[in-house]
């Protein structure tokens, strides 16, 4: 679940589907504020789209807000029909410190659905929030990815080492790239036709870009006598190095991937399901056992299954 502390903004982010669970844009959608007394503080805003089916909206916190569970209510109209979904959030103390666990892969919600839970039964409600941010930093470590959802275009930094490929964090977009060349206090623009953003894609709502293709150029030298305009031969060695490169993108996916919150509820059921006692006890002649008599895996084979593709490879 996102926090944040009085005084600030938080965005939240929801994603609109028709019952075969494509994503629509539905008519009229709407988002209203509620503070932990259930009490309207944001009556029907009109949420900011960013994309087929998803939409945002940003609310800024009261410094003097009420601690403790909000929620932003989204409601629209899909096929004629009366849609709505609430995405949680919790207004902390300004300046408060605590753990960052990174924002869950899946709700709670979502959770009782992949698993077939009766949303009323609410009995291990707290154990699995606790596993849902745990989970979910397990499935990002395995898969090194932060699955972050995208947001306004920002700036990074990355260092290029010359081989024709340079990898960057997942976008949907890339704007801009400039670099150094190598060369301490330089900046040069390159032109989209110096670059390709990889992998190909076939959709503007499919995985997000991972890594350039370099095409060469004036400002990536391969040896310092290869005729480029610029060359490293003009410089001192001593300013000499792996060029800068700086893009500006629009980083994160579109939304996360059903598969991957399905392979995160699958960690979480196995844990809340596995053995609470021993596999096997005898007393004097007395035995009994349950469980399967093994030690589950943190993450078992078939949320492996679901991840392996996810896996980022480097080289």
């Amino acid at each position: 679940m996102q926090q944040v502390g009085q005084g600030g903004t938080i965005r939240l982010t929801v994603q609109y589907q028709d019952g075969s669970g494509n994503l629509v844009n539905p008519l009229n959608p709407l988002v209203s504020i509620y503070n932990p007394s259930n009490a309207q503080v944001v009556a029907n805003a009109t949420p900011t789209n960013a994309g087929t089916g998803i939409y945002f909206y940003d609310y800024t916190v009261a410094v003097a807000a009420p601690l403790g569970q909000w929620y932003g209510r989204f409601t629209g109209t899909i096929n004629g029909a009366s849609v709505q979904g609430d995405d949680e959030f919790l207004v902390v103390t300004a300046g408060s410190v605590s753990p960052y666990s990174g924002q869950g892969l899946l709700t709670l919600s979502e959770y009782k659905t992949f698993i077939g839970i009766d949303p009323s039964n609410t009995r291990d409600d707290a154990q699995t929030e606790a596993l849902i941010a745990a989970a979910s930093n397990a499935v990002r470590t395995y898969t090194d990815r932060e699955f972050e959802l995208s947001s306004d275009p920002a700036t990074r930094i990355f260092q290029y080492d010359n081989s024709g490929f340079l990898e960057i964090d997942d976008c949907v977009a890339v704007t801009t790239i400039t670099t150094d060349a190598g060369v301490i206090g330089q900046s040069y623009a390159l032109t989209p036709e110096q670059w390709t953003a990889m992998p190909h894609r076939e959709e503007t709502d499919d995985r997000p870009f991972y890594y350039l293709v370099v095409h060469g150029g004036p400002y990536f030298p391969f040896s310092p006598q290869m005729g480029f305009e610029r060359n490293l031969d003009k410089f001192d060695p001593y300013y000499r190095k792996n060029p800068l490169v700086s893009v500006t993108a629009t980083w994160g996916w579109p939304l996360i991937p059903a598969d991957v919150k399905l392979a995160t509820a699958w960690m979480i059921e196995d844990t809340l399901s596995s053995p609470q006692g021993p596999t096997s006890e005898s007393i004097e002649g007395y035995a009994r056992s349950w469980g399967s008599g093994g030690r589950p895996l943190a993450i078992p084979n078939r949320s492996r299954d679901l991840l392996a593709s996810y896996q980022r490879v480097y080289g």
